[in-house]
């Protein structure tokens, strides 16, 4: 009988620590459901469809690449008045 109730004490202290582990789980994935709605609110703040946001980034880098074009070509440009007005 001592071996029994030695057995149950096991299941019941693995049952015990499933539980808990459980239990952390289910806190950890409450926590990321809430981090990943208001990571979607920040974005719908700055204007940013969420659903979107491959799209969104491509948008961006192409603004980014465009300006960055821009500025090169004033750079050039007065670089180029600098030297003729320096010879």
């Amino acid at each position: 009988m001592a071996e029994i109730d030695t057995r149950a004490q096991g299941v019941l202290r693995r049952l015990d620590e499933t539980k808990a582990r459980l239990s952390r789980a289910e806190g950890a994935a409450q926590a990321s459901e809430q981090e990943w709605e208001a990571a979607r609110q920040r974005a719908v703040d700055l204007g940013v469809d969420p659903d979107r946001i491959d799209e969104e980034i491509q948008a961006i880098e192409a603004q980014i690449a465009s300006e960055v074009s821009r500025i090169s070509a004033q750079i050039d440009h007065v670089s180029t008045t600098l030297q003729s007005v320096n010879h």
